[in-house]
């Protein structure tokens, strides 16, 4: 199994994991001390149900809602310096904790993500099926005529180039009267 297993799990310190999602965390309800200080976290969704949670550390994140964690009636400590907090009265949902470094958050804008550049794949040349027609040069293709010369034609169906010539001839009777 995985992390996610570990559903009794009292303690649990993942600092410094380049850590974004805690999707991870959601069946540790038994969690009381959690440390995810150092991370790349934004959403602190998944903590609303870990609520046995009495220490959390969640400094140095992308972090700017605690809403999450004002049904968390256990927690006692909270550190969050270095976050993007900028809507202060939220703390005082979270009666009764001691916050540490309410004071302390980044300065300058959250850094946005940046969006990945769409792959560009080398363009392969196509070939084009040619309709081989004497007034049709299907886009600098050659055609069978221009090709092979008068009576060829391109095949659809078979993909080639097939001489199809005068289908009647007149037979001219050279013989002595």
């Amino acid at each position: 199994g995985g992390i996610d297993d570990l559903t009794n799990l009292k303690s649990l310190n993942l600092s410094a994991n380049k850590i974004e999602d805690l999707g991870a965390l959601e069946k540790m309800t038994s969690l009381s001390d959690l440390d995810i200080s150092d991370n790349d976290i934004e959403d602190l969704g998944t903590l609303a149900k870990l609520t046995s949670l009495e220490k959390l550390n969640i400094e140095n994140n992308l972090i700017e809602d605690l809403s999450p964690l004002f049904g968390l009636e256990n927690l006692t400590t909270l550190s969050l310096s270095g976050n993007y907090i900028r809507d202060f009265p939220q703390l005082e949902k979270l009666e009764g904790v001691t916050v540490a470094g309410a004071d302390a958050q980044n300065p300058e804008e959250k850094p946005t993500k940046p969006t990945p550049e769409p792959e560009t794949k080398p363009e392969t040349p196509s070939t084009p099926v040619c309709a081989g027609s004497k007034d049709k040069n299907c886009d600098g293709v050659v055609t069978c005529e221009e090709e092979k010369g008068e009576g060829w034609t391109w095949n659809n169906t078979t993909k080639v180039c097939e001489y199809t010539g005068k289908t009647s001839y007149t037979v001219v009777n050279t013989a002595a009267k």
